[in-house]
């Protein structure tokens, strides 16, 4: 999908078809008051006529659009302020909330982001030291600081751990004109870990600091991966 398309077709769902749904209205209500209102009859005739005409064009174009406007309709409840700090209403753009574009940037929706065609996705990993498995939670060194995690764990044949994600980056810089950003987050896909650490345990010691990537992970998202498509 072009960023033409996109941005005709969000112009036609937020206001072109508002605009023949409102305009449908009106020569309906029109069409009661000549019926009812004039009593000559050629004048009524005419003028029922014309108004039925409309009526009908205001309605076929609405749902024409609508028809046209499916892609976009499908699309557009993947954006979420992680990726789009204004959205789209009647009179234009309207900015999200600092506290709501805060909120959302270390959401891990990158199964959502995956459909928006505005967006190109890059592979990024990020060295890790790896401690082990203490029952149900995983700790890494990261940054010098201990983390604890329960997100998916992959033992591959790789060397030394490392946190595996993915950057998006916008591949039209003109989407920016309608409040697409680039993510300043990675969306965490897994923990990789050498085949010969697996087995490994790690006994937290009493009084450690333990981090979490939610809110300490620098430019990582939380470990949890959240799809609007999921059924809770």
């Amino acid at each position: 999908m072009t960023f033409e398309r996109w941005q005709l077709m969000e112009t036609l769902s937020t206001r072109w078809i508002t605009i023949a749904m409102i305009g449908a209205i009106l020569l309906l209500m029109a069409l009661a008051i000549v019926a009812q209102s004039i009593n000559k009859r050629q004048l009524r005739r005419r003028l029922l006529i014309g108004l039925s005409a409309a009526f009908v064009i205001f309605i076929a174009g609405g749902l024409g659009m609508w028809r046209y406007c499916q892609p976009y309709l499908t699309l557009r409840h993947y954006v979420t302020p992680r990726v789009r700090v204004a959205r789209p209403e009647f009179f234009g753009l309207v900015p999200e909330s600092g506290t709501t574009i805060g909120l959302s940037a270390g959401t891990n929706n990158y199964k959502d982001l995956d459909r928006l065609p505005m967006y190109d996705r890059h592979l990024v990993t990020q060295d890790v030291t790896y401690l082990g498995l203490d029952k149900t939670t995983t700790y890494f060194i990261m940054n010098t600081r201990l983390y604890s995690y329960s997100g998916p764990v992959r033992f591959e044949a790789v060397a030394h751990a490392r946190l595996s994600g993915y950057r998006y980056t916008l591949n039209d810089a003109r989407y920016q004109a309608l409040g697409f950003i680039n993510p300043t987050k990675y969306s965490t896909r897994a923990l990789v870990v050498p085949r010969h650490q697996q087995g490994l345990t790690y006994d937290l010691p009493n009084a450690s600091k333990v981090y979490y990537l939610q809110t300490a992970g620098f430019r990582w998202t939380t470990e949890t991966a959240s799809s609007l498509d999921q059924v809770n």
